[in-house]
């Protein structure tokens, strides 16, 4: 065979109880191949050309001596989905069905074999088979004696017969499945297009805002109640005419049924119109084409809504931002200028003291001396205290631009900073992020955390851990040490400005850096708070949102004091 050769396999059932008929037609079917390979093989021996087969039949023959026996082996086949092409099946078959029985109860199980009945005698007349088989295109007699070559024609002919009718009738349940899929979406769309068309019709009458259509040219087709109500004019008083009319001008020069570019939509678009009694409403507008089914444009739909309260709203409030922020302004350099009045006079006291204990410290006594130096602590109390609530006044009001600052590079700067001193060892405990803020706010809270942090330190060896996770869209950063620990009644008291906790006797806190802290934490979006246990430490746990451009950035590194 060559490349162009197509191998076709027909499955042919034999129903005859003579063994001699079953050998003759393996003979006629089943050797035709044989001799055709044998023609290929002498023309290559001896020269001179070989018959090219286009399509070579293949057949599997199978045998049954009884009409039972052969009609269960056609039902075994179909179970197997492997069914019988064509059946030769003898008239005579004694002691059991006959020829006329078999084919009657084959053809109940498969109506579609194609069937040749074989006989020498007539047992049965013509119209005595038609009576009971019925006239059939599947239904052939050859006469015995048969000639092997029409055996062997009606074999290739019936089972291509077979083969192209299952294939038709392949096609004919495609089709008709396909067609009773589309007559089902068909059906399911103008169902649904029913009770679209009714929810339509009920939206319009409810829907809270103005809508109305026009035709193609601009006349008005519709008005709902909102609009009538909107505009003040009835339904009667605008169907028909066109849209312009009512002083819709100004926004319909771009509507998307006018425009040039009739293929937006307008969404959101603000514009001024007019009412039946002369008053200027301030709309927002929304406006569409409406289409066939073939894409021609029929129309336009626009709906509006009143806004004019909310404009007005917007113009007062931009008036009054405005004016919050000139008095925050006027705030800020009034809280700089009494800073700074403040801290004039301190500065002087604590000038004279440190004069008088110095010169005098020898004829003024003990007494008068702790009394100097509580002095100076008082001052320095008083000029921290000034310095915090001006520290307050500025929180979150730094006149900087936000920039992506690594904090794996930031922080242990701002650890230099605080110089912890030998005792205390300060780690960062992970990859920390890279964020965007103004570096001076950043800046100010770990400063804050980790100077509370070493300020309180009551441990001879003490340990100070800076940690972020990645927690729910945030970044949730921890300050831990193992200092002396805040009581559960304190937790929320240590973020009110001035309410610091005296737990160190060598330290006395202003109570804003914490308060500090807070302020700025909250303006980034985020959240500040305090787990502790007396005796073993605290950890201040803050969050700041992830910003897209966030990431981890840098190397694992730690900074040691």
């Amino acid at each position: 065979m060559n490349n162009d050769e197509k191998e076709t396999i027909h499955r042919i059932l034999v129903i005859d109880d003579n063994p001699n008929i079953h050998e003759d037609f393996k003979t006629i079917l089943l050797e035709e191949d044989a001799n055709t390979e044998l023609d290929s093989l002498r023309a290559e021996v001896f020269g001179g050309s070989s018959p090219v087969q286009v399509h070579s039949n293949k057949y599997k023959l199978d045998f049954a001596s009884q009409g039972k026996e052969g009609h269960e082996k056609i039902k075994q086949a179909l179970s197997e989905n492997r069914p019988y092409e064509l059946a030769f099946i003898d008239m005579r078959m004694p002691p059991g069905w006959d020829g006329i029985e078999t084919i009657e109860h084959i053809w109940q199980t498969e109506p579609n074999i194609q069937v040749v009945i074989c006989t020498a005698y007539s047992d049965h007349s013509w119209e005595e088979i038609i009576r009971r088989l019925g006239r059939s295109q599947n239904l052939l007699i050859l006469k015995k004696p048969f000639d092997g070559t029409e055996v062997a024609q009606l074999a290739t002919a019936l089972t291509e017969k077979w083969t192209l009718a299952k294939q038709a009738s392949l096609k004919m349940d495609q089709l008709e499945q396909m067609v009773k899929e589309r007559t089902h979406e068909l059906e399911k769309s103008n169902e649904q297009l029913k009770h679209a068309k009714e929810n339509l019709e009920l939206i319009y009458r409810v829907v809270p805002s103005a809508i109305f259509t026009v035709d193609t040219n601009r006349c008005i087709t519709s008005w709902n109640n909102k609009a009538a109500e909107l505009t003040g004019y009835t339904a009667e008083e605008v169907i028909g005419k066109e849209c312009l009319i009512f002083a819709f001008e100004p926004c319909c020069y771009k509507c998307g049924l006018y425009a040039n570019d009739v293929e937006k939509p307008v969404v959101g678009r603000e514009c001024p119109i007019k009412r039946k009694d002369g008053r200027t409403l301030t709309i927002s507008k929304n406006a569409d084409l409406l289409k066939d089914e073939n894409g021609n444009i029929i129309g336009g739909i626009e709906s509006f809504e009143d806004i004019t309260e909310r404009k007005e709203a917007e113009l007062g409030q931009d008036e009054l931002l405005k004016k919050v922020d000139h008095i925050n302004k006027e705030l800020r350099e009034f809280v700089s200028i009494i800073s700074h009045d403040l801290k004039a006079p301190l500065r002087g006291i604590k000038t004279l003291a440190n004069w008088i204990l110095s010169d005098c410290a020898d004829k003024l006594g003990d007494q008068a001396n702790e009394q100097m130096n509580l002095l100076l602590e008082r001052v320095e109390l008083m000029y921290n205290l000034i310095e915090g609530t001006l520290q307050y006044s500025r929180a979150g009001w730094a006149e900087g631009k936000r920039v992506q600052v690594n904090l794996n590079n930031f922080v242990p700067e701002i650890i230099n900073m605080v110089v912890p001193p030998e005792n205390i060892t300060v780690t960062i405990e992970n990859e920390l992020p890279a964020i965007d803020c103004e570096e001076v706010h950043i800046m100010q809270v770990f400063q804050n955390l980790l100077s509370n942090a070493i300020k309180y330190m009551d441990k001879p060896q003490g340990w100070i851990k800076v940690g972020c996770v990645e927690q729910d869209g945030f970044w949730k950063f921890s300050v831990a040490d193992n200092g002396p620990g805040i009581e559960e009644k304190h937790f929320e008291k240590i973020f009110k400005i001035f309410q610091a906790l005296p737990t160190s006797p060598d330290f006395e806190g202003t109570g804003v850096g914490l308060t500090v802290a807070k302020k700025i934490i909250e303006l980034y979006d985020g959240k500040i708070w305090v787990e502790s246990k007396v005796g073993e430490g605290s950890t201040f746990f803050f969050t700041l949102p992830k910003q897209k451009e966030s990431r981890l950035a840098g190397t694992k590194m730690g900074a040691k004091k």
